[in-house]
């Protein structure tokens, strides 16, 4: 999460020379995309990973609840706990989560990490890995992909600096190459594409409307931020849209907050 602030203020022109200095000064540790490229405010994903990720020391968690799970009519949820270090515009920025997979049972722990890079005009790249060391019971398989995300710089939004569209694309392994054994019972096969992507256009500023495919699946879903000045999100999602796996079609509604310390 980056926020970008920039205060010139003129009253005398000793003042005036004074506070040139300081913006300048403040213009030299701007990220190297600013003022001239155009970034995505809002939510890019639904499942995948994007090449964007957490950074500058901020702390996240959120809530997933699903309306029912694969081959079955019980519903489910998980949680999940994480932090944002580095600088991913003059270094590389590294996130760390952990997801508790089953919230019925408060267990079912799996961990995830991502290292992720800005690498100017829009575009950022990560390289991650997901559900590591699942517990035998849990529905998640251990995956390590390599994500793309780039806000499409020559269609610009009714907002000054925000790209209309973003577009991301991604390979992997594990749940992007695979399907689950119930699918492969079911006689829908057991591989996916390996490559999984998504579109997302940025219907007003902190809201999307998100097509993506997963791999193995085709999801929509709409990213709402309710709250102009609260680190708030909502993203209400159906996933599973095709019969290419799973056994219909799902509702997913999932949440979460996150803080940047300065």
């Amino acid at each position: 999460m980056a926020v970008l602030c920039l205060f010139i203020t003129l009253s005398s022109y000793g003042q005036k020379k004074d506070k040139i200095k300081k913006s300048d000064k403040v213009k030299n540790e701007l990220p190297v995309f600013y003022p001239k490229n155009l970034i995505f405010l809002a939510g890019q994903t639904v499942i995948t990973p994007s090449g964007w990720g957490a950074a500058n020391n901020t702390v996240f968690s959120g809530a997933t609840v699903v309306t029912r799970q694969i081959y079955t009519d019980e519903p489910d949820g998980t949680m999940v706990f994480g932090v944002g270090l580095g600088n991913q515009f003059k270094t590389l920025g590294l996130e760390l989560s952990t997801r508790m997979n089953d919230i019925s049972t408060q267990g079912e722990y799996s961990y995830a990490v991502k290292a992720h890079r800005y690498l100017g005009k829009g575009t950022s790249v990560a390289v991650g890995a997901m559900h590591l060391f699942p517990a035998p019971t849990t529905d998640g398989i251990q995956s390590y992909y390599v994500s793309l995300s780039h806000a499409l710089q020559f269609i610009p939004s009714k907002i000054p600096g925000v790209s209309l569209i973003n577009l991301n694309v991604g390979v992997g392994n594990g749940m992007f190459a695979r399907k689950s054994a119930l699918d492969r019972i079911d006689g829908k096969g057991s591989k996916g594409t390996y490559v999984f992507g998504s579109l997302a256009y940025n219907l007003f500023l902190n809201h999307s409307l998100i097509a993506e495919w997963s791999g193995t699946n085709l999801h929509m879903a709409i990213n709402s931020r309710p709250f102009k000045r609260f680190p708030f999100f909502l993203k209400a999602s159906f996933v599973d849209l095709t019969t290419n796996s799973g056994d219909g079609v799902r509702f997913v509604l999932s949440s979460s907050i996150a803080y940047t310390f300065r």
